[in-house]
């Protein structure tokens, strides 16, 4: 994963979901650089600027968020 990679999580609730993914990203050890998050009448988006999770699996990190988190979608760039 590089220094600019960006996940993107999309999701019909807001606060509680904006709080477990960054619970998740902290206990897993990811270097989170930047939080975006926007809230619509239609739920949420967080955009989470990344470095690599301390143990590299970055498939095994957007599984475990999305099977966690309740999420619409949920993906990396």
């Amino acid at each position: 994963m590089t220094p600019d990679t960006q996940l993107t999580i999309r999701a019909a609730t807001s606060m509680p979901v904006l709080l477990r993914v960054l619970n998740i990203l902290e206990q897993r050890d990811v270097d989170v650089r930047n939080v975006r998050a926007e809230f619509h009448h239609a739920g949420l988006v967080v955009r989470v600027d990344l470095g690599a999770p301390a143990d590299g699996d970055c498939e095994n990190l957007l599984a475990k968020l999305t099977s966690l988190v309740e999420v619409e979608t949920a993906y990396m760039d």
